[in-house]
């Protein structure tokens, strides 16, 4: 892993060697019982971490990490796939290590440790105005796919320490729809982990707070967007461009508030028992949501009360 040589082809010997390595150690760890395997990790964050967290072998592929989305907390990962990218073998890593530290019944303190050092750095503000493709959105959809490797297998008390570090990725005043919704399908992904767990229901608590703080801060972005549209109208922009401008950006923002508020709707509907509803329901921000019942001016991103 020190010695590669950074090509950017995919197909260089020293990045099918590379993801070829740390894929055969996860068949060690899942199929054969590789006993500690915290040792490679380490190894790998401080890898993955002076490459911005962006994978080390080149690897272009969009494809979506279901065995995160998937995850039953059962005490087993899924084997690794042929077209596992490196980034995918580190995470089962992560989540067959803890797994086998809970087994050893080891201290609290000891797992807490183990996790909170592999966690990422925040990296950059990916801004509204910034450009944004795959190379750009793949290390921060890296950073959100490591702290759900490191929620599933961290104790309660982690657990809720964690919360606050993945919602502080992504700042939803400043950044693209594309970072937010990154932000929120993570939210969803571990609060239905969550739900099925068998764990102290209060801890769904912090999940409704960040789902009514989420909803309350993009409330407002649909809002900023007519004072963005009144910035641009004093420049050199036409009237006509502004309002088609902040139109687009409503409607996204629009389209993200509907899918917000269904998924947090479908996730109260999944709870196993009234205690984890209730949890979930009810949270600090509550009055914010349904202040989007009683608007003086609509959610509608073709409203006549444009400017």
């Amino acid at each position: 892993l020190k010695s590669r040589t950074h090509s950017q082809d995919p197909n260089a010997p020293d990045n099918i060697m590379g993801r070829r390595y740390i894929h055969f150690c996860v068949h060690l760890a899942t199929g054969w019982g590789w006993i500690d395997c915290a040792g490679l990790v380490q190894l790998l964050r401080t890898q993955y971490g002076s490459n911005n967290m962006d994978e080390l072998f080149a690897e272009k592929s969009s494809n979506t990490r279901d065995f995160l989305d998937n995850y039953p907390g059962y005490g087993r990962i899924p084997s690794p796939f042929d077209n596992d990218s490196g980034f995918d073998s580190f995470l089962k890593l992560i989540i067959t290590s803890g797994i086998q530290k809970a087994s050893r019944s080891e201290k609290i303190s000891n797992l807490s440790n183990f996790i909170f050092s592999l966690v990422p750095n925040s990296g950059q503000l990916m801004r509204k105005n910034q450009n944004h493709d795959h190379r750009v959105l793949r290390p921060l959809q890296n950073r959100h796919d490591l702290y759900s490797a490191l929620y599933f297998i961290s104790p309660m008390e982690t657990k809720i320490r964690l919360l606050p570090q993945i919602q502080s990725l992504v700042d939803l005043r400043e950044s693209h729809i594309s970072a937010c919704t990154i932000s929120l399908e993570t939210l969803i992904r571990l609060l239905r982990f969550q739900i099925s767990a068998n764990e102290d229901p209060r801890i769904l608590y912090h999940f409704g707070k960040l789902i009514q703080d989420m909803v309350k801060k993009m409330e407002g972005q649909f809002d900023a967007a007519r004072l963005e549209a009144f910035a641009q109208i004093e420049g050199a922009v036409s009237r006509e461009d502004a309002l088609s401008t902040v139109r687009f950006n409503q409607r996204n923002i629009q389209k993200f508030l509907k899918n917000t508020l269904q998924a947090w709707s479908d996730c109260i509907r999944d709870c196993r028992t009234p205690d984890q509803a209730r949890y979930l329901l009810f949270g600090e921000d509550w009055g914010a949501v349904l202040s989007l019942c009683n608007r003086t001016i609509a959610l509608d991103s073709e409203s006549k009360c444009l400017p």
